[in-house]
């Protein structure tokens, strides 16, 4: 009968440990987030609660499940800094309601989490603990010496895929603890030539032809499975006094590492550019357009802190930089925090208006993940004509599509001008049923207007 009980209680303490890490690897996995199949972090908490050192093995569990939430938090919005983290974090509850749900229910499932581990413990008993404990921890050690490139997935701002036991806390400590503590230098960082084709490719030769060039990288703006789609977004119709091309290119990446292949076709090895060398700038658009005569501005409709482009924007050769904390707005936008693109022409107007040759870079902003509807004040685009299930990106097509309009407006008694939209990375859709029939993965769109 003892015996019995002996085998219920370790099957239900494994089964404890199962269930936490299969909760955190089954949502991770639903985000599209990288995470090993079993964090090893945790059978520290269990060794520790085996010997008695509840307290000990408390703070343990609290630590390792906030590394959790910042490796897992850091592969949506991939902060350099833990400043920018709390920048962000100050807009909590004007996020969606659905992240504000998961966020509390994340808070609330910290104490149950921690209140498992404790009951596994108990259930499993000491000496079977110590078994497991060492059990896995000899299987992580083979892992790791084993197999050589076991962490070459592992990056800044992404923990690989695919790997059976790793720490979450090892991966928080190699490449972002420094960052949190003394502003990320963990790793260096380095510049090369970007090999695929950038939108500026196609008019190299034509470029510093007109007085006036607006170059917009627009936010998670992708290429449509169906080809009507883009065509209803970007109403080419509209633009009919133009000249137009339309193409598209490979990539896959960040936005900051999309803004290095728009402005100074650049691949950086991660998004942390603060710490590049002042070579690795060189040669970048802006700053050859300043030596033809331009004035280069940048503008961004959110802080300037955010990615240290206040820091590395002048360093590419932008005479000056707009952001959030520089603008004069009644209102802000909740996709991310910052301007409304709508409000941000009436900037870029009163660039334009000045009789000097000028180049203006436009990052736009409202149309990033989560597609927050509070950000849309025109509903131009019907989902259901074009039999899009996907919320998401039926939410991305409407911001999209009052983004290009708002553009057509803009440009109509415009002359002499350059226009360059072109997209800094694919949509990012949480909901992974259906992406591959909505957009094409790593590829981007590039619209030409020339007038």
């Amino acid at each position: 009968m003892l015996k019995k009980k002996s085998n219920k209680n370790f099957f239900y303490g494994v089964l404890i440990i199962l269930i936490i890490n299969s909760l955190f690897f089954l949502g991770s996995s639903y985000f599209g987030l990288g995470r090993p199949y079993i964090n090893f972090d945790y059978f520290l908490v269990l060794f520790f609660y085996a010997l008695g050192l509840r307290f000990i093995a408390i703070i343990l569990c609290s630590v390792f499940l906030l590394f959790e939430f910042f490796a897992l938090i850091g592969q949506v919005f991939p902060f350099v800094r833990f400043s920018d983290f709390i920048y962000l974090s100050k807009f909590t509850f004007d996020a969606p309601f659905p992240y504000i749900m998961v966020m509390g229910f994340s808070l609330l499932l910290f104490p149950v989490i921690i209140y498992l581990f404790y009951l596994s413990s108990e259930l499993l008993g000491k000496i079977k603990v110590f078994i497991i404990f060492n059990i896995v921890v000899f299987s992580f050690a083979v892992m790791r010496q084993l197999i050589p490139d076991y962490y070459d997935g592992d990056k800044y701002w992404k923990v690989a895929k695919g790997k059976l036991i790793s720490s979450v806390t090892e991966y928080v400590l190699k490449y972002r603890f420094v960052g949190f503590a003394e502003g990320f230098n963990t790793e260096s960082n380095s510049a090369s030539e970007y090999e695929g084709i950038a939108a500026i490719d196609f008019l190299s030769e034509t470029i510093d032809q007109y007085e006036n060039i607006l170059f917009v990288i627009n936010e998670s703006w992708g290429v449509p499975v169906n080809d009507l789609v883009q065509k209803e977004i970007v109403s080419i119709d509209s633009f009919k006094d133009f000249e137009v091309e339309v193409h598209e290119i490979n990539f896959s990446g960040y936005t900051v590492q999309g803004e290095m292949r728009e402005l100074c076709r650049k691949s950086v090895a991660n998004i942390n550019l603060k710490i590049l060398d002042d070579n690795d700038f060189s040669g970048c658009l802006p700053s050859n357009l300043k030596l033809k005569g331009y004035k280069t501005y940048a503008i961004h409709g959110a802080t300037g802190n955010m990615y240290d482009r206040a820091y590395w924007y002048p360093k590419v050769g932008f005479d000056k930089a707009i952001f959030y904390e520089n603008m004069s707005l009644d209102r802000r936008c909740y996709s991310f925090p910052g301007a409304c693109d709508s409000d941000i022409f009436s900037v870029i107007e009163s660039l334009h208006r000045s009789d000097e040759k000028k180049f203006i870079y436009w990052l736009t902003l409202n149309t990033h993940a989560s597609y927050d509807m509070r950000d849309l004040d025109k509903d131009l685009f019907d989902c259901e004509i074009f039999k899009i299930s996907g919320h998401e990106f039926c939410r991305n097509l409407k911001l999209q599509k009052q983004f290009f309009h708002n553009l057509s407006v803009y440009l109509k008694d415009k002359k002499d001008i350059l226009v360059v939209v072109v997209g800094d990375h694919e949509p990012r859709i949480v909901d992974k049923s259906t992406v591959h029939e909505d957009f094409k993965l790593g590829k981007v769109p590039v619209l030409i207007l020339k007038r």
